[in-house]
């Protein structure tokens, strides 16, 4: 029994709380997402951090914080809000083309707006969109 009397205060030493004289040791760095920011290990969904203010990753003359709230990608030149202010779905690269009928999702297309900008018709996933077409013969 008299042997047994250091082991309570190995356990006590041992919770890696720092002690008198020590350190703790660092905890290992985050993993970090495409936009070097660093994400939660628990949850790989997790994108990180919000991009910092004043930054346009991919110079596209588009802030990256002007990028993620219009659901397009910071990283990508050709992928960024509409000039017209056109609000794009976050819904947009989900949607498969099921037809042309009533309740139907159609194929996505583009067509050129009023400021010379192709937008997308699956861009507009979450809007009722209407569609007009004419001829003058």
């Amino acid at each position: 029994m008299k042997t047994l009397w250091w082991l309570p205060l190995i356990a006590v030493g041992c919770d890696g709380s720092p002690v008198e004289g020590g350190s703790q040791l660092p905890a290992p760095p985050a993993p970090i997402d495409a936009q070097g920011n660093p994400t939660d290990p628990a949850d790989p969904s997790d994108p990180g951090p919000p991009p910092a203010e004043g930054v346009d990753s991919d110079g596209d003359g588009w802030l990256d914080t002007e990028e993620v709230d219009g659901n397009t990608d910071p990283l990508d030149a050709e992928d960024h809000p509409y000039t017209g202010g056109w609000p794009i779905g976050a819904c947009r690269d989900s949607l498969t083309a099921t037809g042309n009928g009533l309740g139907e999702v159609s194929d996505d297309f583009e067509l050129l707006d009023q400021y010379g900008e192709m937008v997308r018709l699956h861009d507009f996933c979450d809007k009722e969109v209407l569609l007009v077409g004419a001829a003058f013969w």
